[in-house]
């Protein structure tokens, strides 16, 4: 058997592959992580999407490949531009792109590929107001209303435009502008192009704080009445929650995946009954009022800040500062944040230690996986895990000093889905004691780390 088997084997033709491609390429761990490296088999190119973190130059000037498949050989040109053999079990110097070149094993077929390996060149923990590399930091866009939101105003994201609604004279005016790049929803719009709503069929008297959005709808309260719209600018009385007297919408829990452990969504606000004030909360549809607790007379019913978030367990819940008094009168020692998962009841979450400051027409944010509060001084951001204890954050989540020099204004904020911060301010250029010099600007910050293609939104 032996004899047969050998003389078969010496009359058959040895043919060897055509295969010349890279079929798996990674390096050593940097601080301790893989990152996973993309083969583009038609440009013939190698590279990281998730780029390494800040400093990582430092480690790829000397780093080995511990991964690269292949069929045949690699080879890359040594300093006189000769072929060398690849050899990976030597460090590699990856700061700049090198290019290697696969030989199949038939020996005619070679494919070269060029391997990148990026870097982030950001902090990831720093605040980016954007401008010139290096510079300082301006306002992105100067006179967005043309002078005209010189008092309270309010902000909200419908339909990816940003409108920013305030009252003059008997009128309410609104100014919007897109927040996403119509050819491409993962980038930013510029910010800089504004355009005129003629709002019609909301009152004066409307409470600016109360304006929210829910399920593609902008609801807000005026004279105890609830109004909505599916364009932020046509507006009417709503069918079904003006039941009972509405005093004031507090935030809105979004609809969330079905996987989510959390199944309350609708609008949480504050309505009138028979026994005084009480939290309610509306069906999903947003079409009726469900009742809830009785509301505390020292519960914040003006200026209300609300952001609401989904806990690390799935839980959805929001979290809201304001002001017991229109004009922020009352005497306080501490901004002190209410808390709610359900819309019926809120808890107020006071401490008598590393409590939040007195904060002057307070903003609270649940952003990058932390609560942070700041008032109209622009001086300084304040973060909470759990809202609770508060303390400064650090110089990296800070205010531009364009920003500090207009303390004093009204302003308002909202974060879109693209995780940038945009801060609208209005016209305040009066001589005065109280008042600030500050035409009505529009300025937006993101963290860097939320500009990283794993965070941002589809």
């Amino acid at each position: 058997m032996s004899i047969i088997i050998s003389s078969c084997l010496d009359s058959e033709e040895v043919t060897y592959s055509p295969d010349a491609t890279i079929h798996a390429f990674g390096l050593d761990t940097i601080h301790g992580k893989h990152y996973k490296f993309t083969i583009d088999q038609i440009k013939r190119e190698i590279y990281n999407e998730d780029s390494l973190p800040v400093g990582a130059d430092t480690i790829i000037d000397r780093i080995l490949i511990d991964t690269l498949s292949i069929a045949g050989v690699a080879t890359s040109k040594d300093e006189f531009g000769l072929d060398t053999l690849f050899n990976i079990a030597d460090s590699m110097d990856l700061r700049k792109p090198i290019t290697i070149k696969i030989w199949a094993p038939d020996g005619n077929n070679a494919i070269e590929y060029t391997i990148k390996v990026n870097v982030h060149q950001q902090d990831p923990d720093s605040l980016n107001w954007g401008g010139p590399k290096g510079g300082v930091p301006s306002a992105l866009k100067t006179g967005f209303s043309g002078g005209q939101i010189v008092g309270k105003q309010k902000s909200i994201i419908l339909n990816n435009d940003l409108m920013v609604y305030s009252v003059a004279g008997n009128q309410v005016i609104g100014y919007k502008t897109p927040t996403r790049d119509a050819s491409n929803p993962k980038q930013p719009a510029s910010g800089t192009t504004w355009t005129t709503l003629t709002v019609a069929g909301l009152p004066a008297s409307v409470d600016l704080s109360s304006i929210l959005t829910y399920n593609n709808y902008a609801y807000a309260v005026a004279e105890n009445e609830v109004y909505y719209s599916d364009n932020g600018i046509s507006w009417g009385k709503h069918p079904g929650l003006n039941e009972y007297p509405v005093v004031a919408l507090l935030t809105a829990y979004p609809v969330v995946n079905k996987g989510n452990l959390h199944e309350t969504v609708g609008i949480s606000g504050v309505i009138k009954n028979g026994t005084g004030l009480i939290f309610a909360m509306t069906n999903s549809d947003a079409s009726a009022w469900i009742p809830g607790e009785k509301t505390p007379s020292q519960f914040p019913l003006y200026n209300i800040s609300s952001h609401s978030y989904t806990s690390s367990t799935g839980i959805l819940g929001s979290m809201l500062v304001g002001s017991t008094t229109p004009d922020m009168s009352e005497e306080r020692s501490s901004t002190i944040p209410w808390g709610s998962y359900n819309g019926t009841y809120w808890a107020e979450l006071s401490t008598y230690s590393y409590y939040c400051p007195v904060l002057n027409y307070p903003t609270l944010l649940y952003y990058s996986g932390q609560f942070y509060a700041f008032g109209n001084d622009f001086s300084q951001f304040y973060y909470s895990i759990t809202g609770i204890n508060w303390n400064k954050a650090s110089k990296k989540f800070f205010f531009p000093e364009g920003m500090t020099a207009r303390k004093g204004g009204f302003y308002s904020v909202v974060v879109d889905a693209n995780n940038f911060i945009w801060f609208t301010c209005s016209n305040n250029t009066a001589d005065g004691d109280d008042a600030t010099t500050g035409t009505d600007d529009v300025w937006r910050t993101r963290l860097n780390k939320l500009s990283f293609a794993s965070y941002v939104s589809e």
